[in-house]
């Protein structure tokens, strides 16, 4: 497994525990600022990767054989596959959680007894595996699920999937305006239109691989990518940031969430977190 994802990881969950876990009332209160501390429980491999909370506050948290599940009292666990590997959570506006690992993709949901499930919604040609999913997102009905070459995309009312195989290199994706627009490394951004792949006119200066479109208000993202040049995109155009205090190149961050209002948090390879606000560009 590779190292510097696992890091990536973990360092999300540090920020997403950050922002997330302040419902759950019996956990410990710690830090300045406050946030609060929950023991996730041991497995035979110890990596989480990736965590959401859903609309009703309850925590899941990924890991090699699936889903853990944490609804503020009791822990409860969905097992995927060994060596599923689970790498993507995604909340939808209707509060389902979707996932995307190595060579699985689908959601969860509870049965008739109230027991948490999962269904598998990858399509059967790609039964026999893919490469792991490190980008989620939605645009329209659909649920957009990317591993490092293919595309997939389900709909969530007819339950029906498309998918795209591509031979360069993905990056993340966003969308805007109801259009899907992804990164792939060798031609720079596509839009999908009309069920193909087109060139889009927001042109990318480099072809450093984009980790993490982050939206920061209607029509602005912030880019964190495996270039030096720190990025945003606003009204379809690539502009650089120049922030008043001196930051390390977008290389030395692994992660990226959102606090709100324009104000970000990055996690570093060293595992510090930095705190930017896109408004003034203060740092």
């Amino acid at each position: 497994m590779n190292r510097g994802k696992h890091l990536k990881r973990i360092i999300e969950l540090l920020i997403l525990g950050y922002m997330v876990l302040g419902s759950f009332s019996h956990a410990i209160i710690i830090g300045s600022p406050p946030y609060q501390s929950i023991k996730i429980p041991p497995s035979a491999f110890g990596y989480h990767f990736d965590m959401v909370q859903d609309h009703e506050k309850t925590l899941y948290v990924a890991y090699i054989n699936g889903i853990k599940i944490y609804d503020g009292q009791t822990w409860h666990y969905v097992d995927t596959g060994k060596e599923s590997a689970i790498r993507r959570l995604y909340v939808n506006q209707n509060n389902r959680v979707y996932f995307g690992g190595s060579g699985i993709i689908g959601y969860i949901y509870k049965d008739e007894f109230g027991v948490y499930q999962y269904k598998d919604v990858t399509p059967q040609n790609y039964r026999n595996g893919f490469s792991d999913i490190w980008h989620m997102t939605a645009c329209n009905d659909d649920i957009v699920f990317m591993s490092l070459h293919t595309v997939f995309l389900y709909n969530q009312s007819d339950e029906s999937i498309k998918t795209w195989d591509f031979p360069a290199k993905l990056g993340d994706g966003f969308c805007h305006k109801n259009k899907l627009t992804i990164q792939d490394r060798d031609i720079g951004l596509k839009v999908l239109k009309d069920g193909g792949w087109i060139k889009s006119p927001i042109v990318l200066d480099n072809s450093s691989i984009i980790d993490k479109f982050q939206k920061t208000s209607t029509d602005r993202w912030f880019i964190l990518s495996q270039g030096n040049e720190w990025r945003i995109l606003y009204n379809n155009q690539i502009e650089k940031l120049q922030f008043a205090e001196n930051l390390p190149s977008p290389d030395n961050y692994v992660s990226i969430a959102s606090l709100g209002e324009g104000k970000l948090v990055l996690g570093s390879n060293n595992g510090l977190l930095t705190f930017i606000d896109t408004n003034n560009y203060s740092v």
